[in-house]
């Protein structure tokens, strides 16, 4: 083997190239005397050959991997819209092919159902897929959906055990439910029962009379000022029991009101509560309240609910569900129909089989 020749300073180093015999395979080593580096010509080129073939399979890949993605954008409708998430006001986004592996996944070949409900609304909290929607930013009235807005502030500001005594002015409200009697001293957990089971007006005002009282501030004020922490942006409400045409929302915003009012394990247990009896605080006045929810005894994924009704707004439903699978959960709303049970119905079948969960 040749030895190394030593250089002046001022000349560039020479690679010295060895010649070398092993099992019938010429090789030439490089010295490079800078770096001491020794590397076989027929290792560099078996490299560079292995990252020719990784190259050349990786531009073919994305090539039939572009072909599948432009089949897919045929097979799925690329608008289809849904919620980018459910954040205040709701900003949409549109399906990507990518999105639509995320469950629930559309299926197509089952068509939209009609509804003659003016606003109909169906989301999925996880993947914040748009189920369905009819008019979902249509302001409406909305009857007695209005008290979920009054059980947040009650249950967000005041003590589930403190004890109201009803007034006469409560008990004088409009509407048979609750069937309250003045000067009664009754729990406020009592009477939230009886406003969101029985759809009890006189317990909405009960309610909304003893915290203005106790706190000084007004409860309509309170209430919208619930819906605004909300960025709800077209929600308004006059009277805490929805007996007024002037509480009004969308199918859209009131999906969120249910979601919220759903982080609440005490209105899931309420409101999913068939019949039961409250008692004032001596035990002398007892009511027996019968839910006007009458999809709980069909349905057990229920988790939420509340039925309202007046002339202007017409038969509304609002619910919580749970999915076929998975976490998280489903929100339908119903406004402005003439049969809230048979279309929420309808919804919930729909739902379960024009999607894969």
């Amino acid at each position: 083997m040749e030895s190394e020749t030593p250089q002046s300073e001022n000349e560039n180093q020479t690679d010295q190239i060895v010649a070398s015999q092993s099992d019938g395979i010429q090789t030439r080593e490089l010295k490079t005397g800078n770096f001491g580096e020794v590397r076989s010509d027929f290792e560099y080129f078996s490299k560079l050959a292995a990252v020719l073939i990784i190259l050349a399979a990786v531009w073919f890949g994305s090539r039939v991997f572009g072909e599948k993605e432009n089949e897919m954008k045929n097979i799925y409708r690329p608008n289809e819209e849904i919620a980018a998430s459910f954040l205040p006001g709701f900003e949409k986004g549109f399906l990507s092919p990518s999105a639509d592996f995320i469950p629930p996944v559309r299926k197509w070949e089952i068509e939209d159902p009609d509804f003659e409900a003016v606003s109909v609304f169906g989301f999925e909290t996880v993947s914040g897929k748009l189920l369905f929607e009819k008019n979902a930013d249509e302001p409406r009235s909305i009857a007695s959906l209005s008290k979920l807005i009054t059980a947040l502030v009650i249950i967000e500001r005041d003590r589930l055990d403190e004890e109201i005594t009803v007034s006469q002015k409560a008990v004088e409200t409009y509407g048979k439910m609750g069937s309250l009697v003045a000067n009664e001293k009754i729990s406020v957990e009592s009477l939230l029962r009886a406003m969101l089971i029985e759809s009890s007006n006189d317990a909405a005002v009960a309610l909304a009379e003893k915290f203005s009282e106790k706190s000084g501030n007004n409860f309509i004020d309170l209430m919208n000022e619930k819906a605004s922490h909300l960025n709800l942006k077209i929600s308004h409400f006059s009277d805490p029991s929805g007996l007024t045409f002037e509480n009004i929302s969308t199918a859209r915003e009131l999906a969120k009101i249910v979601e919220t009012a759903a982080q609440y394990p005490i209105l899931r247990e309420i409101t999913t509560t068939q019949e039961t009896d409250i008692h004032s605080a001596d035990g002398k006045y007892n009511h027996h309240l019968t839910n006007s929810d009458k999809l709980l005894k069909k349905y057990p994924e229920i988790i939420l609910g509340k039925t309202g009704f007046i002339d202007e707004a017409g038969e509304c439903m609002a619910l919580a569900l749970k999915p076929p699978k998975g976490e998280g959960m489903i929100i339908n709303i119903i406004l402005g129909s003439t049969d809230r049970l048979l279309e929420m119905e309808k919804l919930i079948l729909w739902e379960k089989q024009a999607f894969l969960w």
